[in-house]
């Protein structure tokens, strides 16, 4: 079982304001992120079972490509550049999975690069690659490890990371100090409800 059980099992029963279904598809549920460091970030979870999205099937990911698309136009009112990213865990518990053994996509609004901030970061806990001109979200996971991926579905251009040491919210840390806002990465200290209900009333306002 995990966080995101109650919501996939009954979208519009839920009650709590990260659990408010904005869109929603036959494979898919899309809802606000639990500490969300700006309004208009969004979830977008398989409903089936799954550790990460490189379990999708050819017409999910045809699927997924239509939902985000959906998403994106309903994040315009956000303004910034939209990203979409994925902490691809491999592993029950693991780390990466930040506390949630489920697939999820993040769809986020951004005033930076978060390509050129991941890639910048002094880390060697990551072998990244860069992608140019792809197609969707789904050329930029990685099939045979734990990894990092990022997107601007905007610009069509990515990065892939392979992990090396997992760290819980890594993306999240990377976005926290793009902020200015370092210490407030962790989801599960900061909930930042305020943002959550900004995207709420934001979405699809534009």
């Amino acid at each position: 079982m995990h966080r995101f059980d109650t919501i996939l099992s009954n979208p519009h029963g839920a009650t709590a304001l990260w659990d408010r279904v904005l869109e929603e598809s036959p494979s898919f549920v899309a809802f606000p992120s639990l500490g969300s460091l700006v309004p208009g970030w969004v979830l977008i979870v398989p409903r089936r079972p799954m550790l990460n999205l490189s379990g999708l099937r050819s017409a999910e990911w045809d699927e997924l490509d239509e939902l985000q698309a959906r998403v994106g136009e309903g994040l315009r009112g956000f303004g910034g550049q939209l990203f979409l990213f994925e902490h691809g865990n491999r592993m029950i518990g693991g780390p990466l999975g930040c506390g949630v053994d489920q697939a999820h996509l993040h769809v986020v609004p951004l005033p930076f690069d978060l390509l050129q901030s991941a890639v910048d970061t002094d880390d060697n806990d990551f072998e990244w690659s860069v992608l140019g001109a792809i197609s969707s979200f789904r050329e930029a996971v990685v099939a045979d490890a734990e990894y990092v991926s990022i997107m601007n579905p905007s610009s069509r251009t990515a990065v892939a990371g392979r992990v090396l040491q997992p760290k819980s919210q890594w993306v999240r840390r990377v976005i926290a100090r793009g902020l200015g806002c370092a210490d407030g990465w962790d989801y599960k200290r900061h909930p930042n409800v305020p943002n959550l209900l900004g995207t709420v009333t934001g979405y699809n306002a534009a």
